[in-house]
């Protein structure tokens, strides 16, 4: 995907990947993002901004980093420090990868339960 024209657009996500894989999410206003939950699927870092709902999905220094919104300055240091230091982006990764592996398993169970509940016996 090109970068927008405007890379300061309300609402702008550049989910562009990077050689080694790297995303970024530098979202101006937010309530959720499903990119910080694939990008964990494969073991990958998050920078995001810190908005909505993505703090509590971003666990700053544990599964990403988090920026201030609209913060260009905050970041380019983000980016270039996971760039320069791999292994802080791999446990970064790892510790993302860990926290929705069995995500999906769980909720597909859910759902399951509520379905056989409700069935007419």
């Amino acid at each position: 995907m090109a970068w927008p024209a405007n890379p300061r657009a309300t609402n702008c996500r550049f989910w562009r990947p990077s050689r080694d894989g790297r995303r970024t999410s530098p979202n101006i206003r937010a309530t959720q993002s499903g990119v910080a939950h694939l990008a964990y699927a494969f073991g990958r870092p998050v920078i995001a901004s810190a908005i909505g709902d993505l703090p509590e999905v971003v666990k700053n220094e544990v599964t990403g980093l988090l920026v201030k919104p609209g913060d260009a300055d905050g970041l380019a240091a983000a980016m270039l420090r996971l760039l320069s230091d791999p292994g802080l982006a791999a446990k970064l990764g790892e510790a993302g990868e860990n926290s929705v592996r069995d995500a999906w398993a769980v909720a597909a169970a859910r759902v399951s339960e509520a379905l056989q509940e409700a069935r007419p016996q």
